[in-house]
């Protein structure tokens, strides 16, 4: 953090169904959120997040 930025970096965890799928599974997010600070207080500027995934078999990611 610094005086007008600052972010955090975590782990979101959730059940649903993903893909189509029938299931509701858990799965889990690598997020990124930067804030500014503004006038009104912290606001978010910035954020990403992507699956954390292992190896699986291409046809699981593939739209039918």
């Amino acid at each position: 953090m610094t005086g007008n930025l600052a972010y955090i970096v975590e782990i979101e965890r959730y059940r649903g169904k993903v893909g189509g799928a029938e299931e509701i599974a858990p799965n889990s997010l690598r997020a990124t959120t930067i804030f500014r600070r503004e006038d009104v207080g912290w606001r978010i500027v910035h954020r990403h997040a992507d699956p954390i995934t292992g190896s699986r078999p291409i046809e699981s990611i593939l739209e039918q």
